[in-house]
């Protein structure tokens, strides 16, 4: 841990005003088992052989070639309720329905029902998921998931990783072109965001028709490295940028209390590309 909060074990970001030289030469003095850029916005990956995150924060905050050092925090996802039917959805239409024996609040909802007279969506857009995977399988699910038009490589941690056409999205962990959930949290959301709707089946997402693209980077128990974090918003980056897909949103639905200024960097890189 690092004042109460959960990180990585020896691992810290840190971007330096010389850039790569100036990690150069941190590898030898924080002796270095591992460097690597993280994103696109020139933070480093750092994990030292024999300091702990607290000492590789402390030494290198006294190297005035240090732009900003911070331990390689560990995220969570949110806590959301695991009723198969997410709570009947009174969020989308709640007509003061009787759910688990409480009664709603009528009109207490986001007026879905009011906007899908107008539109239930499009596969314009796309809404990269950046959390646990997603089932891509999932009946509810599966014709409203974002596919690779053709392959493609991406350059994520200083390699380069090709994926062929129809790909669902990536694996930020095992860095592999199978973003499959394991945790059920990101399929949840992916089907908050875009289960198909009017279909009979299961749940209504908030758009029935839509784009989905899966970003994995937490792992079966739902926790993650910002690092990880970083490089999955650098993958909707990438996607968008290279023509593979309009990623217009990335839904985050993570975190913890901490203020990272590698992933803040990583956001404001992101919001650049036209990206909420």
């Amino acid at each position: 841990k690092f004042q109460g909060k959960l990180v990585a074990a020896g691992e810290v970001l840190v971007k330096f005003r010389s850039g790569a030289s100036g990690m150069l030469r941190a590898r030898k003095t924080e002796d270095a088992a591992l460097t690597q850029p993280v994103g696109g916005s020139g933070a480093y990956l750092l994990r030292s052989r024999s300091k702990s995150a607290a000492g590789l924060v402390s030494s290198l905050r006294a190297n005035q070639d240090v732009l900003y050092v911070e331990p390689n925090y560990i995220l969570q996802v949110q806590v959301i309720p695991n009723d198969p039917q997410f709570g009947e959805q009174w969020p989308l239409w709640n007509i003061g329905q009787t759910v688990l024996g409480l009664t709603g609040m009528p009109g207490a909802d986001i007026g879905s029902s009011y906007a899908w007279e107008w539109t239930t969506g499009s596969r314009d857009h796309v809404v990269a998921v950046l959390d646990t995977g997603v089932d891509q399988t999932h009946p509810d699910l599966i014709n409203n998931l974002w596919a690779a038009p053709f392959g493609f490589t991406v350059q994520l941690g200083g390699r380069t990783f090709a994926c062929p056409a129809g790909t669902r999205g990536f694996n930020v962990i095992k860095r592999t072109c199978d973003p499959s959930d394991d945790n059920r949290h990101g399929t949840q959301m992916a089907g908050v965001i875009g289960a198909d709707g009017n279909n009979a089946l299961g749940i209504a997402g908030v758009n029935w028709i839509a784009s989905v693209m899966a970003v994995k980077f937490l792992d079966a128990k739902g926790s993650g490295t910002t690092s990880n974090a970083i490089d999955a918003l650098e993958f909707a980056v990438q996607a968008k940028s290279k023509g593979l897909a309009n990623v217009r949103v990335i839904t985050a639905s993570w975190g913890d209390h901490v203020n990272s200024k590698a992933l803040m960097d990583a956001v404001e890189r992101a919001y650049m590309h036209d990206i909420l």
